[in-house]
């Protein structure tokens, strides 16, 4: 009798039960709660004040995402216009999200496809790498906590973090296996998928070198970069190969900085408390990733570095915890910690599911969520 690879079951088990806790929170619950229509006072793309949630595919499209059907329906536009414009938004994801579109499909459905199915391969692929390596107790545990983690609801909807999960993860897995040719490959999606993708190369390069890995090591590690340099092609066809850097000057005028983080802190309200809350993540991730070499390879570590400093170096705290949910080995890390905490993993887990659903409930009101 044919037999199911050993991860599925457990995978499509937690696979399922985080989508039905954000699906049902989204679809389900969100409509019917009392409260005030959501409005801003500026403009917001794809947002009407007043707004009120009603079941609908379009739910799953609220802030980033409207970006990206943007780019999936009508491509980046003029790359020389002032503002805030969709080319910082890397083109991986749009593209597959076109693909599938030209079978007939909405935006709101390829994407939820494109984010979901990437988000389930993303978890069988740490799974299968986690219990060869090390046990079944610390696969299931990572599994877990990157399903139910309270920003798990962006691999849920048109979003690139289960994109970006599944092509890093791919990328640092077969550098480990010494697979260089998947290497390559899954690097280069990953530069096209998010610009943190390209700090692969200088952290795969310093793991070479450090490793003692053969030169075709070195030469994959450098191929890596085609994905982002070929977006800089492209947008030179367009008329402007920097664009991209320009968009995010542009997009940096409504961020919150460090130094305003740290201004934030002593104050006793709801951006006080936003301010510790980023502030704790950040700390947290940077102990997660020092403390945890039984888990993490020397690629994994100077990779989960190396962001971490991007992060710092970018001045911008907007969507923090959405960026660290989406390095890979962070989460491989919590997954390693938290496994550890016998009488306390449990209660970890449900809580990350009340923020998940918390999570859900506030993205389908079109509120500020990570």
């Amino acid at each position: 009798m044919h037999r199911f690879p050993k991860p599925l079951p457990w995978v499509l088990l937690v696979f399922l039960g985080s989508r039905l806790l954000i699906w049902g929170a989204i679809a389900l619950v969100a409509p019917h709660l009392p409260l005030p229509p959501t409005s801003y006072d500026y403009s917001i793309i794809g947002f009407q004040n007043g707004f009120t949630p009603h079941t609908a595919w379009s739910l799953l499209t609220h802030w980033d995402g409207a970006w990206y059907q943007r780019i999936a329906e009508q491509g980046y536009g003029d790359l020389r216009a002032k503002g805030m414009q969709s080319v910082v938004f890397f083109p991986l994801y749009p593209l597959l999200c076109r693909g599938l579109m030209q079978l007939g499909l909405s935006f709101e459905v390829a994407g939820s496809l494109v984010s979901n199915l990437s988000f389930l391969a993303a978890l069988l692929l740490l799974y299968g790498y986690l219990e060869d390596k090390y046990d079944r107790t610390l696969a299931r545990w990572s599994t877990l906590v990157l399903a139910i983690f309270p920003c798990a609801l962006y691999s849920a909807v048109t979003y690139t973090e289960s994109l970006f999960l599944l092509t890093t993860g791919a990328t640092l897995i077969a550098f480990d296996r010494r697979q260089y040719n998947q290497t390559a490959l899954w690097g280069i999606l990953a530069t096209a998928c998010r610009p943190p993708g390209m700090l692969l190369v200088p952290a795969l390069l310093w793991a070479s070198y450090r490793d003692r890995r053969p030169r075709i090591a070195y030469l994959a590690s450098l191929l890596m970069a085609l994905g982002f340099v070929g977006f800089l092609v492209y947008c030179g066809t367009l008329g402007n190969p920097w664009a991209t850097f320009q968009g995010h000057q542009a997009w940096s005028e409504s961020i919150v900085s460090w130094p305003e983080v740290i201004s934030r802190l002593p104050h006793l309200n709801s951006q006080g408390i936003g301010a510790w809350v980023r502030l704790l993540s950040f700390g947290g991730a940077l102990a997660l990733i020092l403390r945890s070499p039984q888990v993490l390879t020397r690629s994994d570590r100077t990779y989960g570095l190396l962001t971490l400093g991007f992060l710092l170096a970018s001045n911008s705290t907007e969507g923090l915890i959405r960026y660290l949910y989406a390095l890979a080995p962070l989460s491989w890390a919590l997954g390693f910690q938290i496994a550890r905490w016998k009488p306390w993993r449990s209660l970890a887990i449900g809580i990350f599911a009340l923020g998940l659903v918390g999570f859900s409930l506030r993205f389908a009101w079109w509120l500020w969520v990570a």
